[in-house]
């Protein structure tokens, strides 16, 4: 990703890119998201990444391996504040793939409503926020 050289240093241009780069990545992942399938989430190089969870037996491999549906949503409210506070930064066609590839995941993370009602309060607020970006 192309960034602006308003940002001060060398260090924090690699970690914002490397952020958006995550979260792009997230985004692939969610915007095949369907209802009730849940996200699995692992790291590799400090990056969280997202699976969409196929296992039999989620429940008890969920609880296992301590999964869970807060920790998937809380990564996608920083996300979201993320793309919102670094938003400006970007290069404006690096902007336009960010918008669209938060549109084609709208989905998915609305698809997330269905498999979690319970938190479909803090699900809207994510969406709401990204869709300020559109």
């Amino acid at each position: 990703m192309s960034l602006t050289t308003n940002i001060n240093t060398i260090e924090e241009k690699q970690r914002i890119a490397k952020h958006f780069n995550g979260i792009c990545k997230r985004l692939e992942v969610i915007k095949n998201l369907k209802p009730y399938e849940k996200i699995w989430i692992t790291e590799k190089d400090n990056v969280q990444i997202f699976q969409i969870d196929n296992s039999y037996g989620q429940f008890i491999i969920r609880k296992w391996g301590g999964q869970s549906r807060e920790s998937v949503i809380t990564i996608l409210e920083n996300d979201s504040k993320f793309i919102r506070e670094n938003f400006k930064v970007l290069m404006l066609d690096t902007q336009k793939t960010m918008k669209e590839r938060i549109n084609i995941a709208m989905s998915g993370i609305n698809n997330l409503k269905i498999t979690y009602p319970t938190h479909e309060a803090r699900i809207n607020e994510i969406i709401a926020s990204l869709e300020d970006l559109q």
